[in-house]
C-alpha cells in the first residue's frame, strides 16, 4: 500500500460515519489516466514512479477516474517515490475513506511533525520573540495545499491532483527538486467523494467512449435530478458551510487544516468559459489583511502571465468573497492566501464539450489548466517563500490591532435556556481553535448589547456564562463569525445602486446578471448567535483581564450529567417542551409509537410550571409499556429532565384532562423529490430530518404520488425549487387538493410557497405581494412604483404568534433568513403564526434595498392555513437552509410533526 503515516482517530462528529482519522499525511484522489500535457512532455521523469496511465490503463480524458483508481494509483505512488507520503483523514457518509497525500523533499517528510510545529506557532505569536520568529520563517518550508473536489462532480480537479503528484513525485529535473525542498505540498483529491462518484458512474456509463460526444444535447451532458449536483451524499453543499462544518467531509477537512497552518490553500473547481482564479473585487471580508490582498494580486498576475504563455485566456474574479463559508475564506480568515479556481471542463461538460462559439474543451485540456495554475502557485510561493512566512506571521500578529480596532471587546453566550443549542454552537467555535472561556462566578460588563438591539449600561453576568475576548489570535474568525453585522463597503452599495438602474432602463440586458447575486455572490449575512438561535450578547468593555485567573478555558462543551430518573408515578409523566433537546425527545418517542399529549397551554403541577409545548404521556394510553423505564432512557439519551404526574389537576394552566392537551400521532412522511425540486434544500431537509433528528421519511418523486400514493401520507413537504404554474399537471394538483381537504398537511419552502400562492395553481388563499412597492399612491406627481429587488440574504426580526401551536419553544422574537423577492399579502382570514416586525425594527443583519424592507415589513414569514380538514403551511424562505440555522428547525418540526393533529 506504499508508504503510510499511523493512522491518528480523532474527535466524533455527529452522523453513522463521522469517525476522523487525523493522520499526519494522506492523499485523496480519483485518477484518470493522465497524459503529460505539452508543458511537461520534454520533462525528465524517474522512470521507477509509474505515471497515471501506467496504474489505471488509460490516457488522460478518456474517461471520469474513479475513486479506487485514485487510490490505487497513490498507493503505487507512495510505494515508488521516497517524495510522497498518504494516509486517511476520516470517511464519508458512504464508508470511503477520506485521502490525503503530502508531496515533499525526503528530508522534509522526515520532520513532518517539526513542521507542523513550526506553522502552529507561527499562527500564535504569544510570546514569539524577533530571533525566534526569523529562525521559524528561515526553516520552515511554505506549506501549500491544494484541494480538489470539494463539488466532486467538477471531474477536472481530482485528474488534475494526479498529474500534480505525479509530476511533482517524478520529475527529476533540479527546478522541481528545489520546489521540494522549500515547499511542502499536501493534496486532497477528492474531498467529496459521494459527488464525485455518481457523477463518474454516470459519465462512465453513457459518455460516448474514449473521449466523449461534445453536442451540448448529447446524454452524456443531460444527467436525471440528482446526480449532476455538487454536493455529497446528503445533497448538502460543501463549499458553503466550512467554519460550520456539519457534514462529516468538511469536519475531517477542517480538522486535517488545523494540523498543517498552510500558508497557501487553493480550492479547485471547474466549468467556467475561462479560467477564473485570484484576483478579487469587493465586497470582500472587510478583516482580510492588506498583505493578503496583495498576495491575491500576485498570485493572479503569476497565473495569468504563465496562461498567456501557454496562449490560455485567464480571468480574475469579478466578484467578492464576502461570505465566510467557502473554503477559500476558510483558508484566508486562518491566515493563508486562500482562493479558488475555476476551470473550463469536465463535469456536465464531459470529456468534450462544444462551446457556443464552436470552440471544444476537454477534460483534459481542463485538468492541464488545474495543473498549470497551481504548479505556477508553488514556484511563486517558493520564490518568495521567507517574505510570504513573514506576511503569514504578521496576519497573526496584527489580530491584536483588529481587536483594539473593533467596537467589540468580548462575546458572551448564556447557554441556559437551551443548553443542547449553545453546545452546537461552542463546538463550532472550539472546533475552529477559538479561545472560549466559562465564568464560575458571575462577571459584569458594561456597554452591552444583544443581537436584537438592545443596550445595557451594565449588565451582570451568572455563573456558566461563556466568554470570548475579541483578542485572541484568532480574532477575525471570532468577530466574522459573532459579530451581528457586516458593512459592506461604499464602493459595494455605490455598485448596488448603479446595479438596479440599469435593470430598470429599458432594453438593458445582460446574461450574467439574474440578480443581486452578481454583486454578493451568496447570502449577506450568517451571524452564529442568530442561526443558532442561542442567546448571545457582546460588551464594549470588561474590568480588567478576564482570563487572568477568572475564567475557565473550554476545548469542547462540557457534557451534562445525565437528569435523575423519574420517580414511579400513578398516572403520567410530563417533560418540558422547550429546548432543541426536547425536540429530539419528541421525535424519539413518536418514532417509538409512545402515545402521548402536547400542551397547548402553560401548566403548573405539583409546583413545577410547564410552558406550552410541553410533552405529557399517560400510562393508560400506554398500556404494555414499562413508561417510566422507556421515558427514562429517553431523557438520559437527550438529556431531559422528566417529572412523575400522580394527579390530574393543574394548580394553574389546563388539567390533565383537558381537550387542550392534545394527542399528537407518529405522522406519515413524504418528501418532494425530483423537478423541479432543489437538490440543495431537498438535501439540507434530508440531512435535518435523518441525521440531526432520526425522523423517519420517503422521498418520493411526483409520479409516485397520484391519489392512492398521496392517501399513503400524512404530511408532504415540497423543498425549495424552481416551481411555476406549470410545475405540475392539473390533475395531480386536483389529487393534492383534495388530499390536503381530507385531512392532509402541505408544508411548503420558499419558491414552493410562491408556487402555492399562484392563483393559476389555486392551491392557497393566500397571494404574493406585488413585485412593485410600494404601489401606486394615484396622485398626480407621485413616482411611478419600482420593482422591489430581491433580499440577497439577509436576517430579519419575526414576531412568533405566542397562542398558535406552531410557535411552541419561541419567545417574543426570533430570527429568520429571507433571500428572495417574494413577499406574502396579510390576510386577516388566514393565520400568520410568524410575522415580520415593522419596517424600524426589521433589519438585523445583511444587505437589503430599503423598499424590499418596507414590501416585507408586517408580512406572514409563516403562513398556516385551513383547507378543508387539513393544513397549507408556507415558509416565506427555507427553514432548513444550509443545516446550521438550527434556530428555525423547532419550527419546522412544528409544522410536520404537530399540524396534522392541529
Amino acid at each position: 500500500m506504499g508508504r503510510q503515516l499511523p493512522r491518528k482517530v480523532g474527535r466524533r462528529g455527529r452522523g453513522a460515519h463521522h469517525e476522523l482519522a487525523v493522520g499526519c499525511v494522506a492523499l485523496a484522489a480519483a485518477s484518470l489516466a493522465l497524459a503529460l500535457p505539452a508543458a511537461l512532455r520534454a520533462a525528465d521523469y524517474e522512470a521507477a514512479v509509474p505515471a497515471p496511465e501506467a496504474v489505471l490503463g488509460y490516457a488522460l480524458g478518456e474517461r471520469v477516474t474513479d475513486y479506487a483508481g485514485m487510490e490505487r494509483y497513490l498507493a503505487a505512488l507512495a510505494e515508488a517515490s521516497p517524495r510522497v507520503v498518504w494516509g486517511s483523514y476520516g470517511a464519508d457518509y458512504e464508508g470511503r475513506e477520506l485521502r490525503y497525500a503530502v508531496v515533499s523533499s525526503p528530508g522534509n517528510l522526515a520532520r513532518l511533525e517539526a513542521i507542523q510545529a513550526a506553522t502552529a506557532r507561527l499562527s500564535d505569536p504569544r510570546g514569539l520573540g524577533e530571533a525566534e520568529a526569523a529562525a521559524l520563517i528561515d526553516e520552515t518550508p511554505a506549506v501549500v495545499w491544494l484541494n480538489y473536489g470539494t463539488d466532486g462532480n467538477e471531474t477536472a480537479g481530482l485528474e488534475s491532483a494526479l498529474l500534480m503528484a505525479h509530476h511533482l513525485a517524478a520529475d527529476a529535473e533540479p527546478a522541481t527538486r528545489g520546489l521540494l525542498d522549500e515547499a511542502v505540498v499536501v493534496l486532497t483529491p477528492a474531498m467529496n467523494p459521494s459527488s464525485h462518484e455518481r457523477w463518474a458512474s454516470w459519465s462512465n456509463s453513457f459518455a460516448a467512449l474514449p473521449r466523449g460526444n461534445p453536442d451540448p444535447l448529447a446524454m452524456e451532458h443531460h444527467p436525471p435530478w440528482g446526480v449532476l449536483t455538487n454536493n455529497n451524499h446528503y445533497l448538502v453543499d460543501l463549499n458553503r458551510e466550512s467554519f460550520w462544518a456539519t457534514q462529516a467531509e468538511s469536519a475531517a477537512l477542517r480538522d486535517l487544516y488545523y494540523r498543517w497552518h498552510p500558508v497557501v490553500f487553493v480550492d479547485h473547481h471547474g466549468e467556467y468559459d475561462d479560467f477564473t482564479g485570484p484576483g478579487y473585487e469587493e465586497p470582500l471580508n472587510p478583516l482580510i489583511s492588506e498583505g493578503q490582498r496583495r498576495w491575491f494580486d500576485r498570485f493572479g498576475r503569476a497565473i495569468g502571465e504563465r496562461f498567456g504563455r501557454l496562449g490560455w485566456s485567464y480571468s480574475p474574479w469579478e466578484t467578492g468573497s464576502f461570505y465566510p463559508g467557502f473554503w477559500e475564506s476558510f483558508g484566508f480568515l486562518n491566515g493563508a492566501i486562500g482562493f479558488t479556481y475555476e476551470t473550463i471542463g469536465g463535469g456536465s461538460r464531459g470529456l468534450r464539450f462544444r462551446r457556443e462559439d464552436g470552440s471544444v474543451v476537454t477534460l483534459e485540456l481542463a485538468s492541464r489548466q488545474h495543473f498549470e495554475a497551481s504548479l505556477t502557485v508553488i514556484a511563486t510561493a517558493v520564490g518568495a517563500r521567507r517574505e510570504l512566512l513573514g506576511d503569514y506571521l504578521e496576519f497573526w500578529r496584527s489580530a491584536r490591532a483588529v481587536a483594539a480596532a473593533a467596537p467589540e471587546t468580548v462575546f458572551v453566550i448564556d447557554p441556559a435556556g437551551d443548553p443542547a443549542r449553545a453546545a452546537l454552537l461552542l463546538e463550532v467555535l472550539t472546533g475552529n481553535g477559538i479561545e472560549v472561556y466559562r465564568a464560575p462566578a458571575p462577571v459584569e460588563a458594561r456597554g452591552v448589547h444583544d443581537y436584537f438591539g438592545r443596550r445595557w449600561t451594565s449588565r451582570r453576568f451568572a455563573a456558566g456564562t461563556w466568554w470570548m475576548p475579541v483578542d485572541q489570535p484568532r480574532a477575525r474568525l471570532l468577530l466574522t463569525l459573532m459579530r451581528r453585522d457586516f458593512a459592506l463597503p461604499e464602493i459595494t452599495l455605490a455598485a448596488a445602486e448603479e446595479f438596479r438602474r440599469n435593470q430598470e432602463k429599458a432594453g438593458f440586458v445582460n446574461p450574467k446578471i439574474a440578480g443581486t447575486t452578481y454583486l454578493f455572490y451568496d447570502v449577506t449575512a450568517w451571524s452564529m448567535p442568530l442561526t443558532y438561535g442561542v442567546p448571545a450578547y457582546w460588551a464594549e468593555e470588561i474590568p480588567g483581564d478576564l482570563t487572568a485567573g477568572r475564567l475557565e478555558r473550554l476545548e469542547s462543551p462540557a457534557p451534562s450529567p445525565p437528569p435523575p430518573a423519574p420517580a414511579e408515578a400513578s398516572y403520567g409523566y410530563v417533560f418540558s417542551g422547550d429546548g432543541i433537546a426536547a425536540t429530539e425527545m419528541l421525535v424519539d418517542l413518536l418514532q417509538r409509537d409512545v402515545v402521548l399529549n402536547v400542551a397547548y397551554d402553560g401548566f403548573t403541577i405539583g409546583g413545577r410550571s410547564f410552558p406550552r409545548g410541553s410533552v405529557l404521556v399517560r400510562n393508560e394510553r400506554n398500556p404494555g409499556l414499562d413508561l417510566r423505564s422507556v421515558l427514562a432512557a429517553a431523557g438520559e439519551r437527550h438529556g431531559v429532565a422528566v417529572h412523575a404526574v400522580d394527579g390530574t389537576y393543574a394548580e394553574a394552566g389546563p388539567s390533565m384532562g383537558s381537550d387542550r392537551m392534545v394527542h399528537v400521532r407518529r405522522p406519515r412522511i413524504a418528501v418532494l423529490a425530483g423537478d423541479p425540486v432543489s437538490t440543495r434544500s431537498f438535501g439540507d431537509l434530508w440531512f435535518t430530518f435523518e441525521d440531526l433528528y432520526r425522523l423517519e421519511f420517503s422521498a418520493v418523486y411526483r409520479e409516485q404520488l397520484d391519489e392512492q400514493g398521496l392517501a399513503r401520507y400524512d404530511v408532504l413537504v415540497l423543498p425549495d425549487g424552481s416551481y411555476d404554474a406549470a410545475s405540475f399537471p392539473a390533475d395531480w394538483l386536483a389529487a393534492l387538493r383534495g388530499w390536503v381537504s381530507r385531512g392532509g398537511t402541505l408544508v411548503c419552502f420558499a419558491r414552493a410557497s410562491g408556487w402555492a400562492a399562484d392563483p393559476e395553481v389555486g392551491l392557497a388563499a393566500t397571494r404574493l405581494r406585488p413585485a412593485e412597492w410600494p404601489p401606486a399612491a394615484g396622485e398626480t406627481g407621485d413616482p411611478p412604483p419600482r420593482r422591489a429587488p430581491e433580499v440577497p440574504g439577509a436576517i430579519l426580526r419575526a414576531l412568533p404568534d405566542p397562542h398558535h401551536h406552531l410557535t411552541f419553544g419561541y419567545g417574543e422574537e426570533t430570527a429568520v433568513l429571507v433571500w428572495s423577492d417574494i413577499a406574502f399579502e396579510p390576510d386577516p382570514a388566514v393565520a400568520a403564526p410568524v410575522a415580520l416586525a415593522p419596517l424600524e425594527d426589521l433589519r438585523l443583519s445583511g444587505f437589503a434595498y430599503e423598499d424590499s424592507l418596507a414590501r416585507l415589513a408586517g408580512t406572514p414569514y409563516l403562513v398556516d392555513e385551513r383547507l378543508g380538514g387539513g393544513h397549507l403551511v408556507l415558509f416565506l424562505d427555507d427553514p432548513a437552509f444550509r443545516v446550521y440555522w438550527r434556530g428555525l428547525s423547532r419550527l419546522l418540526l412544528n409544522a410536520v410533526l404537530l399540524s396534522p393533529n392541529f
